[in-house]
């Protein structure tokens, strides 16, 4: 390729080099053409090589039937003559924490959460499976939601395929943020074991409970979320398990503030809800509860750090 600004022949027209120039990759796509820096030939080629179509490395020899063969051969002869009968694996053995690679610090939730997001994320959920098309037999990335990589909650990390992923990221397609919200109603028993007023006695409350969803509307379907479907995850989750029931009986102290947090749990780790941006609990007109990503945050290294510790 030529580039049209030294007039210089390379192999490619890389990023590195159209930054000598001061101009960047994009800039001079759209002043010579999308195949300025690529040889359309090559991008054909690699196009095919990403899909399986092709395999780059046929021209090595080891790729050669004939080649492995006799490799084989060669290797089974020497098993034959006892080359190999003194051999020892030094590895045995040495799986864990007795590894020479092993690093405490890199072999543990936290590390995972900052810096490895598919392992990270794998704890709490499959994802070999794309949350937005259900395709499983394609490559998946860990989508942020909130595009803050800062935000490890699962609830912000959300398995996609590459097509998937690149919707949200192709920035021709991006859409804007926006939240959506859903309330919910039950009526449910409690009582504050640690309060010192009227509230250590068993009584109940008309309940209200408000869920919000925060993420790029969906250029496929203009929405955040289908409100019938956050409708029947909340109710499956949260409203048909505390609806008519005694809270103490799945939170120890059951404040506002500790439903709400309950709620968002529930809904991250049993109903896989992506995008959570805020749980609002109404125990009366005048008593209300909410709990944030910020909130949620706060509190869920030492969440992870417990996790890790039963693990």
């Amino acid at each position: 390729m030529i580039c049209k600004l030294c007039g210089e022949d390379y192999k490619h027209i890389t990023h590195a080099h159209l930054l000598t120039h001061g101009i960047s990759t994009k800039e001079y796509k759209e002043e010579y053409g999308k195949d300025s820096t690529v040889d359309p030939a090559y991008r054909k080629k690699m196009s095919k090589a990403r899909k399986g179509i092709v395999n780059l490395g046929d021209k090595n020899g080891a790729k050669r039937p004939e080649v492995r063969r006799r490799i084989s051969d060669s290797v089974s002869l020497l098993w034959e003559q006892g080359v190999y009968d003194e051999r020892i694996n030094g590895m045995l053995g040495t799986a864990g924490d007795k590894h020479p690679n092993w690093l405490a610090s890199k072999h543990t939730l936290e590390h995972q959460a900052a810096e490895q997001w598919r392992d990270f994320l794998s704890n709490f959920q499959d994802i070999k499976v794309c949350s937005r098309c259900g395709e499983s037999d394609s490559i998946t990335n860990v989508h942020h939601v909130d595009e803050d990589h800062k935000n490890i909650l699962p609830s912000n990390l959300e398995p996609l395929c590459v097509p998937c992923h690149t919707m949200f990221h192709y920035e021709r397609r991006q859409q804007p943020y926006s939240s959506v919200g859903k309330l919910f109603k039950f009526v449910a028993a409690h009582k504050l074991p640690n309060h010192k007023g009227k509230c250590k006695q068993w009584h109940g409350h008309n309940f209200v409970c408000a869920v919000w969803i925060r993420k790029r509307v969906d250029p496929d379907t203009d929405m955040v979320i289908d409100f019938g479907d956050l409708k029947t995850m909340v109710e499956h989750h949260v409203v048909d398990k505390l609806d008519h029931g005694v809270l103490n009986d799945f939170i120890p102290n059951p404040t506002a503030e500790n439903i709400a947090v309950w709620v968002w749990n529930r809904l991250m780790f049993e109903g896989k809800l992506k995008g959570i941006y805020k749980i609002v609990v109404k125990e009366s007109d005048t008593s209300i509860a909410e709990v944030t990503v910020e909130d949620r945050l706060s509190s869920f290294y030492s969440v992870v750090k417990a996790y890790d510790k039963n693990k």
